[in-house]
């Protein structure tokens, strides 16, 4: 059934009517509702003959004011029930559940809309079973999503009452009449309704275990285990652990009473929240310029798109909360929980605030997050390393670790100073004045800045304590930990103390350290909020950076205390810690029960950490881990990073161009010495990209991707004694290679691959890149890769990659995985690892138990194999090896259609599993053989995975390229390149906007790789449009990598 809904604001109008009968035409409902129709029942009865409804109910308009009206058609039963100014309910009756439809149209003035929500309310409390509504709620959108989440949370938990709730009495009946049919004699109708009970029983223990799963806030709980007595006594422990039973106040008094545990919490938080007295001039002394563009303040001011808003929404978890019960009044209101900062704490101060944000609130945060954070890099100085996309935390750990390297070994007279400064609570401590005043100094537009301040000054906050809720109270200073936008408005705020450095260090105040002669003078780096500060250790230098700490306390309200210096380190991992890493990986693999003693391991750890397509499980080394971690410094350094961090390293090491190839230093760092040691692994994946030449040496430096090492290879090997730089073999006028020079220096494997590097027609600097990632950018991954040596792979006999992608249950691909790595424990193979044992399979006591016997030729295997659904004779099924049976798993040799080959290997792996379980449990538990329970228990299985996988149906989008003309006055490119044995061909067509063609170009490329040979077709089609003077033009191509 349809109903149609419209407020049409007047229906006198012939254009509304036609307008009307074009909803009917597109809809075609069997009831409608019109508010404001401002006409009167003779009016509205030629409406209804004039488009073919058989009968209605009309509330005249007061003059040209309001007016309501219900049609319906002779297909659908209809009794009025209710009918006033506003609203309109009629009763429908459909034979099989009779329920109650009503239109309402809130009234515009406010002083009139209390009165008549509460005859609404009235009528819906004493309306029995189902309903609907069509409203018309004058108010702002928020008031809209208020009402409409209000009915929601009303009718939720009707049916949670109703439906949901009695779960666990649900599941206790259904497992009851299992039991029962169980019992009974075996039959199909009784099989049948077996069957049709489990999946009933697996929908309601799939309903209480998402409920439990919220409870007891389990991530890792994975879809296939269903919930247990272990996710019901998680919550309880949880609660009992997180109980606060006891703390000490001030005064030394012990508290124990929960209610006054409970006061004093929100005593100290209220204290802890509360403005202080704070002075600052408000143009910060011009420390901070207006660096915020008019263009990007139109864009934060923006107004967010419904894009915008349902990515912030769906990006967060989807078992949150949304708001905690109401929305208007508490969209902002926070929830506090307490978690310990160390075991066994006795004071407030250990433990840590964190903010649960509501849902709606969160959604508008990250919009906002989102328009900040592209502009930080500008905005931060670069002394700060936390939350700033493009920078690495790591690197002010560098820093600090060469600083005091740089202490140990330099003699000075005056000796250097570090200080390593705490703020102590320092988001919480935020004044709002000075954040606002930050803020505007910045140059944010006061539209943006007053939605900012919004969002922090019109919070409220509850503390969670011991099951129960604190009152409300509303603060005055801090930023909240939990609000996607604090960490941001923190780090700008905290910018000022850093600008207050840097101009001490400008006036001549402060004279900062330098690592080695040549390095940058650091006076300061930040993570955060933690702060190490660097200076030589005189009365003077000292007076004036406690003189910028002070200042900066007193604009901003934090309180500042020193803790004794110390080294954030980054080292090699020494050996010996990375093999005991990997030993307990080892033993949690293999014996996880017992923590010490021998254990047996079916696999060498080699192989285990060889990757997934290789056979392995992808188990990292921990000290390739290591390695790899490290080379990305080196990489940062060889690929002249601009940070702070990178200039100092490079200065106080003398690194030049040629750093990869030289000997270690002496008398480094011990992190320096570790970053050096991965220079040959930078080796095997660092190329140049040649631009103009002039920095890369013909010889010695890498420069041609398809050759080993990267390297040139000479025609005679007297000429590698003269250096040649790139730029020598270019034509600086055609941008071609000179051949002639080529055909003299290099030997034939050389030339050619020197000729399918593509030279810039533009002048550009030479730069290094990472081969082994398409973009060119170093990845730790890649360089772990590497670390491992892996062998060539190629001639495997299992096709691995296809166990993994299999449309199955994790276990069961585990499973598999065993019996292609020939570790599945059976008798013949213990007898091979162990020693002299019984090895006759338990099932038939006929033969040697192998994986081809047990699961194909063992007399019980053959007949669960027949007795399946698929009734497969085993023993016409050709296996002697486990290769052999996981390739007819993953690839059936059966001519099957796509869906029904991917059911055909569920069915199989799952019956392997069942065979295995059924040999275990004869082994170990002895007992008879029931065919009947394991074929039972396979096709429940099967169903019940197959009914985990159903998808929501989705309205089938077959994605067909169409071309489609340009706009007005643009021309269109469309590039390809096809790749051919020794070269390539590459094309451009330009057509206008009415889809005429205007010229069409093809020419041959010596570039074979395809996403070099697609990036040259978009290079050459740019320039085609260059020559051809086209103003305005759109490249259109097939190639979603090149087009980057």
């Amino acid at each position: 059934m349809k109903a149609l809904g419209w407020n049409c604001r007047g229906i006198c109008n012939t254009s509304t009517v036609r307008a009307l009968r074009a909803h009917l035409k597109g809809h075609h409902p069997e009831i409608i509702f019109l508010s404001e129709t401002k006409a009167d029942e003779v009016r509205m009865e030629k409406v209804r003959k004039s488009i073919g409804f058989t009968d209605m109910k009309v509330i005249s308009s007061n003059g040209r004011a309001g007016g309501l009206c219900m049609m319906w058609l002779d297909s659908v039963k209809v009794n009025v029930i209710e009918f006033d100014d506003h609203i309109i309910a009629i009763e429908i009756i459909d034979g099989v559940c009779d329920w109650v439809l009503v239109g309402f149209y809130g009234p515009p003035y406010a002083v009139k809309r209390k009165g008549v929500w509460e005859n609404l309310s009235a009528f819906l409390e004493s309306v029995k079973g189902p309903w609907a509504w069509k409203e018309e709620i004058r108010g702002s959108e928020c008031v809209k999503l208020y009402r409409k989440q209000h009915n929601t949370r009303r009718a939720l938990k009707k049916w949670n009452k109703e439906v949901f709730g009695y779960c666990q009495t649900r599941i206790s009946n259904l497992m009851q009449q299992i039991q029962e049919i169980q019992k009974k004699e075996n039959s199909e109708e009784n099989f049948k309704i077996e069957a049709s009970l489990q999946s009933e029983l697996n929908e309601w223990l799939l309903r209480n275990e998402v409920m439990w799963r919220q409870k007891s806030r389990e991530t890792w709980l994975r879809e296939g285990d269903k919930n247990s007595k272990f996710f019901h006594l998680s919550t309880v422990i949880r609660r009992r652990r997180n109980a606060i039973n006891i703390i000490k106040s001030d005064g030394g008094e012990w508290i124990t009473e929960k209610k006054r545990i409970r006061e004093h919490f929100q005593a100290k938080f209220i204290e802890h929240f509360s403005e202080e007295e704070v002075e600052f001039p408000p143009d910060l002394e011009g420390l901070v310029p207006h660096s915020i563009t008019t263009e990007e303040n139109e864009e934060l001011c923006r107004i967010p798109t419904p894009q915008e808003i349902k990515k912030a929404l769906f990006d967060m978890p989807t078992l949150k909360a949304p708001r905690p019960r109401r929305l208007l009044p508490e969209v902002n209101n926070s929830s506090i929980v307490l978690i310990p900062k160390i075991p066994n704490p006795t004071s407030v101060n250990h433990f840590r605030p964190i903010s649960l944000c509501n849902v709606v609130y969160k959604t508008i945060a990250k919009i906002l997050v989102a328009r900040i954070r592209p502009l930080l890099h500008k905005l931060i100085s670069p002394c700060q390393s936390a939350f700033i996309p493009g920078r690495w935390i790591a690197e002010n750990g560098v820093i600090v670790h060469e600083m005091l390297h740089s202490f140990k070994k330099r003699k000075v007279k005056n000796g250097l100073m570090a200080i390593k400064l705490d703020l102590q609570k320092a988001y919480d401590r935020v004044n709002w004045n000075f954040l606002q005043a930050v803020l505007r100094n910045f140059g944010f537009n006061d539209i943006f800045v007053g939605w900012i301040m919004e969002c922090i000054t019109s919070v409220s906050y509850a503390l969670l304590i011991n099951g129960g809720k604190t009152k409300s109270f509303i603060p005055s200073r801090g930023l909240r930990q939990g609000d996607p936008l604090f960490p941001y408005l923190f780090i700008l705020s905290q910018d000022i103390l850093s600008r207050i450095i840097e101009n001490q260090f400008n006036g001549g105040g402060l004279s900062g350290v330098k690592a080695s002669i040549g390095s940058p003078a650091i006076t300061h780096v930040m993570y955060a909020d933690d702060i190490v500060m660097f200076s030589k250790a005189t009365r003077n230098e000292a007076s004036n950076l406690n003189h910028c700490i002070e200042k900066y306390c007193k604009w901003s309200g934090q309180l500042a205390q020193a803790l004794p210096t110390y080294t954030m380190s980054i080292f090699e991992v020494p050996k010996k810690i990375c093999e005991n890493l990997d030993a307990v990986t080892r033993r949690f693999w293999w014996n996880p029960k017992t923590p010490s003693g021998r254990f047996l391991a079916w696999k060498s750890w080699d192989a285990l950490c060889l990757p997934k397509k290789d056979g392995g499980l992808g188990f990292r080394k921990n000290k390739n881990f290591n390695k790899a971690l490290l080379a990305k410094l080196a990489w940062m350094v060889v690929s002249n990073r601009n940070s702070i961090c990178m200039k100092l390293v490079r200065s106080k090491y003398k690194v030049r161009g040629d750093w990869l190839f030289k000997d270690p230093v002496k008398n480094s760092s011990p992190l320096w010495r570790a970053i050096e040691k991965t220079k040959k692994l930078i080796t095997k994946g660092a190329c140049f990209f040649v631009g103009d030449g002039t920095s890369i040496n013909v010889w010695k430096d890498p420069w041609i991707p398809w050759l080993q090492d990267f390297k040139a290879r000479p025609k005679n090997d007297n000429d590698q004694q003269f250096p040649i730089m790139v730029s020598s073999l270019i034509d600086s006028n055609s941008h071609c290679w000179k051949q002639e020079l080529l055909e003299q220096l290099f030997d034939s494997t050389t030339k050619e691959a020197i000729n399918k590097i593509t030279i810039p027609l533009r002048p550009r600097n030479d730069k290094i890149v990472w081969l082994l990632e398409k973009n060119g950018l170093f990845s730790v991954k890649s360089a772990y890769n590497l670390c491992q040596n892996l062998p060539n792979t190629n001639q495997n006999a299992v096709e691995w990659s296809k166990i993994w992608k299999l449309k199955a249950h994790e276990r069961s691909k585990m499973f598999l995985w065993r019996i292609a790595a020939n570790v599945l424990p059976t008798k013949d193979l213990l007898a091979k690892r162990v020693g002299n044992m019984d090895t006759l399979c338990n099932l038939c006591n006929e033969e040697v138990e192998t994986c081809s016997h047990l699961f194909f030729k063992c007399n019980v295997a053959r007949a669960i194999w027949y007795g399946c659904k698929w009734s497969l004779r085993s023993d016409e099924i050709n296996v002697n090896r486990n290769e052999e049976i996981v390739k007819i798993v993953i690839d059936p040799p059966w001519k099957l259609p796509k869906e029904s080959r991917e059911q055909v290997s569920l069915q199989m792996i799952i019956t392997l599993e069942a065979i295995w379980n059924l040999r275990n449990q004869i082994t170990h538990n002895g007992g008879e053989i029931n065919l009947i329970s394991t074929i039972k228990g396979i096709e429940a299985r099967v169903q019940e995975f197959l009914l985990s996988q159903e998808l929501p149906p989705q309205h089938i989008h077959m994605d067909v390229t169409k071309w489609s003309t340009p706009p007005p006055n643009v021309v269109k490119l469309n590039v390809d390149a096809a790749i051919l044995r020794n070269h390539s061909t590459l094309a451009v067509i330009a057509r206008n906007d009415k889809g005429e063609v205007l010229k069409a170009w093809a020419k041959q490329s010596k570039c074979c790789d395809p996403l070099q040979a697609e990036t040259s077709a978009i290079l050459w089609a740019l320039q085609l449009a260059a020559s051809e003077s086209f103003m305005h033009i759109i490249i259109e191509g097939d190639a979603k990598e090149g087009s980057k």
